[in-house]
């Protein structure tokens, strides 16, 4: 069966746009910009997308899309997990100190920008731009 890329050139402008709301999100969060709409929006449309996730990467095998293309998926399910654990475990733990959600901050806007980065390569690489 011959590659199909319709799927994967979806994929790909999901997982940018996925990539600037989260880098958007990360620059409210330094400068105090919170609002409840929002919060939840961005946590319904954070979750949603570790699922859509999980679905893709079998649907990549299916379409029989080339390994690179599997880097995306497989990152966003390991810092999703990541940071949601890190962030369960300071709140449950209950140290929160100012320094440690500014290094989260941190670490999460590089992680937006390498994610950005990788779906903009992608989209060159199979030449969907």
């Amino acid at each position: 069966m011959q590659e199909k890329r319709g799927f994967l050139k979806i994929y790909l402008y999901i997982a940018l746009l996925f990539g600037i709301i989260s880098l958007v999100d990360n620059f409210l969060v330094i400068f105090e910009v919170n609002n409840n709409v929002y919060v939840m929006l961005l946590m319904f449309i954070t979750h949603a997308f570790f699922f859509f996730n999980i679905v893709t990467i079998p649907l990549f095998h299916y379409f029989r899309v080339k390994k690179i293309a599997y880097i995306l998926p497989l990152y966003h399910l390991l810092t999703y997990i990541l940071f949601f654990s890190v962030g369960f475990l300071l709140t449950i733990v209950g140290i929160i100190l100012s320094g440690t959600w500014i290094i989260l901050v941190g670490i999460s806007i590089l992680s937006s920008i390498f994610e950005i980065a990788v779906a903009i390569y992608l989209l060159r690489k199979f030449e969907f731009v």
